[in-house]
Parts: structure tokens; sequence; C-alpha cells
């Protein structure tokens, strides 16, 4: 009996310290979360954002993502991210790139406009006609992105979506997001 309540005294100090590890394995910047507020979690809570990221990355490297011939010629401009040291949203330089359909977990830099050493990620990608951006690093559910555009006719000749908000890591906030499908000979000249 004493040594049951040895392993089970053992068990509920070591079980804490090592939940309290696994959560600083991850860290705040990887989740979008400022120190600041990492702090303010306890390390149960710390636990849980760790397992969630966990089982967000897990997803995104067990889903199927269907290919296709569509490239399309995406822009971000205008609104605010939020770019790391800084806790604030904060403005950016407008951000153009060509995806392809298929294409996943592309990381596409956000960089300051105050200071060009200072930047952030959007994960994008595009399946199936449809734009995941921002995606979440630690809600399944977001796993590829926390804002979907899917495909309109429009996008043959350009559109833009105002004011655009996404709650990933980046967090944009009234962004606009033009997209233009290429032609499969545009898409060469790359």
């Amino acid at each position: 009996m004493r040594r049951l309540q040895k392993y089970v005294f053992l068990f509920f100090i070591v079980m804490p310290a090592f939940l309290a590890g696994c959560a600083s394995v991850v860290g705040p910047s990887r989740l979008g979360i400022s120190d600041a507020e990492w702090k303010s979690y306890t390390p149960e809570q710390r636990a849980e954002l760790s397992a969630n990221y966990a089982r967000a990355q897990h997803t995104k490297r067990g889903q199927y993502v269907k290919a296709g011939n569509s490239v399309i010629q995406v822009n971000i401009h205008g609104g605010r991210a939020l770019i790391p040291p800084s806790p604030d949203l904060q403005a950016y330089q407008p951000v153009d790139f060509r995806i392809r359909e298929g294409e996943c977990h592309r990381e596409i830099s956000i960089i300051s406009d105050l200071n060009p050493r200072q930047k952030t990620k959007v994960t994008t990608c595009y399946s199936e006609h449809v734009l995941y951006l921002d995606a979440s690093p630690y809600d399944v559910d977001k796993a590829y992105g926390t804002v979907l555009l899917r495909f309109m006719p429009m996008w043959k000749r350009g559109f833009t979506y105002p004011s655009v908000n996404t709650t990933g890591l980046a967090r944009l906030t009234g962004v606009n997001i033009s997209i233009k499908e290429l032609s499969p000979s545009t898409d060469e000249e790359e």
C-alpha cells in the first residue's frame, strides 16, 4: 500500500511538470499568443493548447489534398497584421504570390512596413477550387485556414474581397485579398 501511495504521489508531482514541459515545447509564438497572454494561462491550459496544436499539425499531414490544373495569383494588401514581437496589429508590405491547386501548407511571409526584419507567416492552401488562408496552429477545424474563399467565375477577370479578417497566426485585419485565375500559359512564365 505504501508503494502505491508513493507512485500516486510521484504521478501527481511528475505529471504536471511533464505537461508544463510539453506546453513550453510548442511555445507562445508558434501558437500566435503573446508572452504575456501565455504566462496568464495555467499549466493545464498550456498543455491543452499544446495538445490541440499537435492534433492540428497531425490533421494537416493526414488529410488528402486534391491537385488540379488551376493556378491563381493572389495579392494581399491594406489592413493590418499581427507581426511579432509587437503585440499590436501593424501595417505590412503588400504581398503577391501564385499558388497551384493542390498546393498546401505553403507559408507566405508578411513583412512589417516599419521594420523589414520583422515578419510573420500566413499559411495557405488551394484545394478543390478553395483558397484557405491563415491556418490556426491549434484549432483542428481550421488547420488549413481560418478564412476560405471559394472559386467564383469572377476570378477569371480578377476579384477583390474587401476588408477580410482572419483569426490564425497572422490575424489579418481589414485586408483586401485580390485573386485572379491564371491560364496555364501564364503560369509557365513564372
